[in-house]
């Protein structure tokens, strides 16, 4: 197919036509693989991928497709897709750029590595190709590129290239849309684990934002017992000290790190009379799952936290306030006292309890002088003492 030249009468059509098919790309996401099909109608022999790469992630995530379907992916996923010799190149690219993938990396390059002898080659139609990277968003890149025949470069990178380039801003203000229309919606595949725990159990972004719940959890934020979802559907316990606990082990739980997750957080809760313990957890999608659904797993959570609550048998006396009332302690020394528990620094349980470093300072060493402790160690080894005695010894 020849257009003419971009100024072509020709070319102008085909910009549009394609320009609607991004167009309503824009307001349904699943409409990505007909955009690369229109992409692909330029040059049929060619193989169109729109894809997303998280820096940390162990390979780009093809997002939508045309021209695959005679390709059996799972050895790129398995093994190939973390050889791709392109993927830190894309992190330099400029946006919005129609790229040659020759002058980003040398033939001769290319040629000497496991990824094009063992899979791009013997796949056909597929050792050239031009790229486009349509954003770039901290550690994350989405990128649309066009393979084909490196016998029919010259041609196909002059049908193609100017119409992707044209349509650059687009499909940029597309992926743009999708994310307002995709939010809210979950990728991860959840809902089997979640409604076969018994507990009260979320799924939360690194932001304490509420993702899903199974029917405890909802049947728990519905009678306003514990917990409750605030504005922009964060997950609070209304008490600023343990919320502040919660973000951070959330937030631990959710960094990622190449190969992995943050690691498992666990502390306790005592909230109206009723404890409890709340387990935080690494949740990952499996990517492989996620390929060719469209943009959704671009701007999902690479890594979310699985929050599980137990509540505990109640005891008859409360560990803090017997602890307070045997030492003799005011509501503001137990209130820090407590805090340590949680876990913290003093300058953390300061900003917790929304008081100075100073003014936690004087509680705690007041705490030391009428429990003959001298330090947080000792102190928190006496108030764990306390919780593991049980309630008819101190009577």
């Amino acid at each position: 197919m020849a257009l003419r030249g971009p100024n072509s009468a020709e070319f102008a059509r085909t910009v549009a036509q394609i320009g609607e098919v991004i167009d309503a790309a824009a307001l349904a996401p699943d409409r990505w693989h007909d955009v690369c099909a229109a992409f692909q109608s330029l040059h049929p022999d060619a193989r169109v991928l729109f894809q997303g790469h998280d820096r940390l992630a162990p390979y780009a995530m093809p997002l939508a497709g045309a021209g695959w379907e005679d390709v059996n992916l799972e050895p790129y996923f398995l093994y190939y897709a973390s050889r791709n010799p392109w993927l830190g190149i894309w992190k330099e690219m400029a946006t919005s750029k129609v790229e040659i993938a020759d002058a980003l990396l040398p033939r001769r390059v290319l040629e000497a590595t496991e990824f094009y002898n063992d899979w791009l080659k013997p796949m056909g139609r597929a050792d050239m190709a031009l790229g486009l990277k349509i954003a770039h968003e901290r550690d994350r890149v989405a990128f649309f590129c066009a393979h084909y025949d490196s016998r029919s470069h010259e041609r196909t990178n002059e049908v193609m290239a100017p119409v992707m380039q044209a349509l650059a801003s687009r499909m940029r203000r597309a992926l743009d849309c999708n994310r307002a229309v995709l939010r809210g919606q979950c990728s991860i595949p959840s809902d089997g684990l979640m409604q076969n725990l018994l507990d009260p159990a979320l799924i939360v972004n690194s932001e304490c934002k509420l993702v899903a719940a199974n029917s405890a959890a909802e049947a728990l934020i519905g009678s306003g017992m514990l917990i409750n979802v605030r504005a922009r559907d964060i997950v609070s316990f209304g008490l600023p000290e343990i919320d502040a606990r919660f973000a951070r082990s959330v937030e631990a739980t959710c960094a990622r790190h190449p190969g992995g997750a943050g690691s498992h957080a666990e502390f306790p809760v005592e909230l109206a009379g009723i404890r409890l313990t709340v387990s935080v957890l690494p949740l990952a999608s499996n990517l492989h799952s996620l390929a060719l659904r469209g943009p959704l797993p671009y701007f999902s959570p690479a890594v979310t936290a699985l929050v599980i609550l137990r509540v505990l048998p109640p005891d008859r006396f409360d560990a803090v306030v017997r602890f307070r009332a045997r030492y003799r302690l005011t509501e503001q020394e137990a209130r820090v006292t407590n805090a340590l528990r949680l876990g913290g620094s003093l300058v953390d349980i300061a900003k917790e309890l929304g008081v100075t470093y100073e003014t936690a300072r004087a509680h705690i060493k007041s705490a030391f002088s009428k429990t003959g402790t001298h330090n947080q160690r000792e102190l928190l080894s006496l108030l764990l003492a306390e919780s593991a005695r049980s309630p008819e010894s101190t009577m």
